[in-house]
């Protein structure tokens, strides 16, 4: 649809409408109504009904996805070329650092303009990529391609629509070089980010990449080096607590628990669970998770055992209120709660296996 700024157009969906006084993106434009109040609209929601001059969005808006060279703030660097069009490298910058990078056009009102997602390698290496979009199990590719060293790409832009159903990002990533003694393991990463994160301006962080303060994920990090990076103090404290409590030696209350046990622990990370869990997917390892904690569940009920703390991190939430589910679901008669906040902080259930009081 062609559409321009001073356009009167009427809305498809709702009574009204006003001037296009700002062209937004390809999908979106901003129109005043009669009280000069302006308002985001879908262009597809839209319709003309005095024309003026052709204004064609997508020539206007075309994106250009050519790759660009890093700037790197207050960094000392010297760059090698090979030949007039080579690879730039960064002295001391051999491994492998790739990160998405969300960069909001407003950062006073992120989700005011459009907010680009940059594929950023940071590093000597090239990087073979694949981006897809996860949704209802199925993946969607976005973009594939070779990423030379120290540069970055735009992979594609969301605006505020697109957050109400966000999917989960996905990445698949090869570095390398062209000529090294040793290969480099592919990576994986997939991203669920909470639509609520795009509203706060505190998501978005000063770095080295962008001018713009940007909301950034480590793609090739150590997943557990980036999860320490992220800690807040109570989430710190958390970890520490299992990691003491994973050190000590394996008791059998997991193979055979004694009768009239007070109080049972199960940890849910699936770290815990099973040996190896790469190339699982977010929802393979929470069935995996569900499974655990319902056979737990029930051998704690036959057992005699008084109470049983579920072990399940904060994270994202999604395995704590599937275990809630189930239990407001299949075990009404059962009562649970926070477990002891000083033990576990935010990350346990406790559930008391007798029947709930009438």
């Amino acid at each position: 649809m062609k559409i321009k700024i001073g356009d009167k157009v009427k809305f498809l969906n709702e009574t009204g409408g006003g001037i296009v006084t700002s062209i937004v993106n390809k999908k979106m434009v901003n129109v005043a109504d009669a009280d000069g109040f302006e308002v985001p609209a879908l262009i597809s929601h839209l319709v003309v009904v005095e024309e003026g001059n052709v204004y064609d969005l997508h020539e206007e808006l075309e994106v250009d996805l050519k790759e660009e060279e890093i700037e790197f703030p207050e960094r000392e660097i010297e760059i090698v070329e090979e030949g007039p069009k080579g690879p730039v490298y960064v002295e001391g910058n051999d491994e492998p650092n790739s990160l998405l990078a969300l960069v909001p056009e407003n950062g006073l009102n992120p989700v005011e303009g459009e907010i680009k997602a940059y594929l950023v390698n940071d590093s000597n290496c090239y990087l073979l990529y694949h981006y897809a979009h996860l949704k209802n199990e199925k993946y969607a590719t976005v973009q594939a391609g070779k990423l030379a060293p120290n540069t970055k790409m735009l992979l594609e832009s969301f605006n505020q629509f697109d957050l109400s159903d966000f999917p989960e990002l996905v990445f698949q990533l090869i570095p390398f070089k062209e000529e090294a003694n040793q290969l480099v393991i592919p990576y994986r990463k997939d991203i669920s980010i909470n639509p609520v994160k795009f509203y706060k301006t505190s998501s978005y962080r000063t770095n080295d990449y962008f001018h713009e303060a940007s909301m950034i994920f480590s793609l090739t990090e150590n997943p557990l080096n980036s999860a320490v990076d992220n800690l807040s103090e109570k989430d710190f404290k958390e970890l520490v607590q299992e990691k003491e409590r994973a050190a000590r030696p394996k008791s059998s209350k997991e193979k055979k628990m004694p009768q009239n046990l007070e109080l049972i622990e199960v940890d849910l990370h699936i770290h815990e669970l099973i040996s190896d869990s790469k190339g699982l997917s977010n929802k393979e390892i929470l069935e995996i998770q569900v499974e655990k904690f319902r056979s737990e569940l029930e051998a704690a009920k036959k057992s005699g055992a008084c109470k049983i703390v579920f072990i399940h991190g904060v994270g994202n939430g999604r395995l704590r209120s599937e275990i809630r589910r189930i239990l407001d679901r299949e075990y009404k008669y059962l009562y649970y709660q926070d477990a002891s906040f000083r033990e576990y902080g935010y990350g346990a259930t406790m559930v008391t296996l007798k029947k709930k009081r009438k």
